[in-house]
């Protein structure tokens, strides 16, 4: 057994004394760093929300991810189906926060990149902004056909689109 000596406990003690002021020094950045953040989260949803809501709704649109079908709710320890006053399954979203979904559209996101980057790899010599005009012309003439296609039927919303340019 270690015996320690009034100066070894006293240094031992200053220490971690000295390390419990850098932990609580630590956990304040960190907090005002997570407090920052919030801010920043809470004034763009507040100030941007909307804008960015239709964007990521289009998106979903666009690349055909509808959300998550909602299930029947089953008793936890029976199994059985759990049912209303009326008979019918009682049914709840399986995604209530849609994280499912927004995993579906990064990896579609993804999928879009790498196959983009793979087009300018392809293009050996051409220039990138060469490729990125060609991309975007490209994606402007499916716009404009897919809007004269709807051109006739006025029972639709106007079409929205964006561009990354």
């Amino acid at each position: 057994m270690t015996t320690y000596t009034t100066k070894k406990a006293a240094a031992l003690a200053q220490r971690l004394a000295d390390q419990e002021a850098e932990n609580r020094r630590l956990l304040a950045a960190i907090q005002a760093e997570q407090d920052a953040h919030d801010a920043r989260l809470a004034k763009a949803l507040a100030d941007a929300g909307p804008a960015r809501v239709a964007l990521v709704e289009d998106l979903l649109d666009k690349l055909g991810i509808d959300s998550v079908p909602h299930e029947a709710q089953v008793h936890k320890r029976t199994g059985e189906v759990v049912t209303d006053k009326s008979g019918k399954p009682r049914m709840i979203d399986p995604d209530p926060h849609e994280e499912q979904r927004m995993q579906l559209l990064a990896e579609a996101i993804d999928r879009l990149i790498e196959g983009s980057a793979d087009q300018v790899e392809d293009s050996g010599d051409r220039d990138l902004d060469e490729v990125i005009a060609t991309v975007q012309l490209d994606a402007s003439e499916q716009e404009s056909v897919s809007v004269e296609d709807d051109a006739g039927d006025d029972s639709q919303e106007p079409v929205q689109s964006w561009s990354a340019a």
